[in-house]
């Protein structure tokens, strides 16, 4: 009887760590397909990618706008910039300007 028992011994752990084998792989094989960086969730982190490229073009040329104003309104300011943006901030118009109105929707 001695023999009976040493063979099960083997045997059961052998199927105690094939269990826990199984156990790890189907584990690890969820997260690699639902997990925060999953493949499920790929398609949403690469949309959100391309959200932020577009985000960030549109900051970069803002960006580049303001740089340009900057430079232009460096030492000595050119007299047309200053009249230009007095009379947008003002409301002023020059007596012989033509104003055009678009048609409200």
């Amino acid at each position: 009887m001695a023999r009976r028992n040493d063979k099960r011994r083997p045997r059961a752990l052998r199927l105690l760590l094939l269990a826990a084998a199984l156990f790890v792989t189907a584990y690890f094989a969820h997260h690699a397909v639902y997990g925060r960086y999953g493949l499920s969730a790929h398609g949403e982190l690469t949309q959100e990618a391309r959200s932020l490229g577009a985000q960030l073009a549109a900051l970069q040329a803002h960006r580049d706008r303001l740089a340009t104003d900057v430079k232009n309104l460096q030492d000595p300011p050119h007299p047309d910039l200053i009249e230009e943006g007095a009379r947008r901030i003002l409301g002023y118009e020059k007596p012989a300007s033509l104003r055009l109105t678009r048609p409200q929707r």
